[in-house]
């Protein structure tokens, strides 16, 4: 049995981190919805929902980052859009049906890739 190549052109690191999320055909549609990344990269991340989304969705993502211990109170956030590269049907749970979303960054602002860049490095 052959081992599958590495596609993945960035490290990712696996965390948990609450995301924030609006389609951006319609941003103020409604309140924004709601998942927990499984991990990130410098490119892209990796969250699970309970909402459906279609690949090709265009995304506006806002990630929690925690502080450090003894940091700032306001945790940092980092303001993305992306677009929506696969999405899985997770097993369910009791409170309904989960989906896992792959997306893709399409901007990164360089003090926002340059942050996620070193927490990416930090943590190994």
């Amino acid at each position: 049995m052959s081992a599958v190549p590495e596609r993945r052109k960035e490290r990712r690191l696996d965390l948990d981190l609450h995301v924030e999320f609006t389609e951006a055909a319609t941003p103020d549609a409604s309140a924004p919805l709601k998942g927990r990344t499984r991990n990130v990269s410098a490119g892209g991340l990796f969250f699970e929902t309970a909402n459906p989304l279609a690949a090709g969705a265009e995304l506006l993502l806002d990630v929690a980052i925690p502080n450090r211990p003894g940091e700032a109170a306001d945790p940092l956030a980092l303001h993305c859009e992306g677009q929506v590269l696969r999405v899985v049907r997770l097993a369910g749970t009791s409170a309904g049906e989960r989906f896992g979303v792959a997306v893709k960054f399409s901007n990164r602002p360089n003090i926002e890739s340059q942050f996620l860049s070193h927490l990416l490095w930090e943590r190994e």
